[in-house]
């Protein structure tokens, strides 16, 4: 689920450039290259962000298991034994890193 994110991001990235330089439709040479970092510091703070909020309520269930969907889902095996409670504080880790990192690029 987290590489399919950027992959898609990637994807619709290369596409929406590919249009702009077709059409003309804003000049690329011209454009602040420190503009553009700040727009790709913002979009990979909202991928970071929708991934991870995606995956909460995956990680974080009732008595170290979740249910998605009407259906139980069993990280002991899927995760290989690890602590479920340090795969719920890092995904709300990543949840905040997110949104901090989404402000301070709006900012």
């Amino acid at each position: 689920l987290y590489f399919f994110s950027w992959a898609a991001f990637l994807s619709s990235a290369y596409v929406l450039t590919s249009i702009v330089q077709q059409y003309r439709l804003v000049d690329v040479t011209n454009f602040p290259s420190n503009l553009v970092r700040w727009y790709l510091f913002l979009i990979s703070s909202v991928v970071v962000f929708g991934t991870s909020s995606k995956l909460k309520p995956l990680t974080c269930g009732p008595d170290d298991t979740s249910t998605s969907g009407g259906r139980v889902i069993d990280f002991d095996f899927d995760f290989g034994n690890r602590d479920l409670s340090l795969l719920c504080r890092t995904t709300k880790y990543a949840i905040c890193l997110g949104v901090v990192s989404a402000g301070l690029a709006l900012i």
